[in-house]
């Protein structure tokens, strides 16, 4: 029971994560332009360090 719980929760948090790396690489290449592909990667790799910290 537990362990389902926990499964539905990850699940639902890696979502929400999917939903906001899509966003973010939506605003950058609307914004960024020829800039967006270093702006992703800097973002990204700061966004898999926050994720990590929790």
């Amino acid at each position: 029971m537990e362990r389902g719980r926990g499964l539905a929760y990850h699940s639902t948090r890696l979502g929400m994560i999917r939903v906001r790396i899509s966003s973010i690489f939506y605003l950058l290449s609307s914004f960024a332009g020829r800039w967006s592909i270093p702006v992703a990667v800097v973002s990204v790799s700061f966004f898999i360090q926050t994720v990590a910290q929790n």
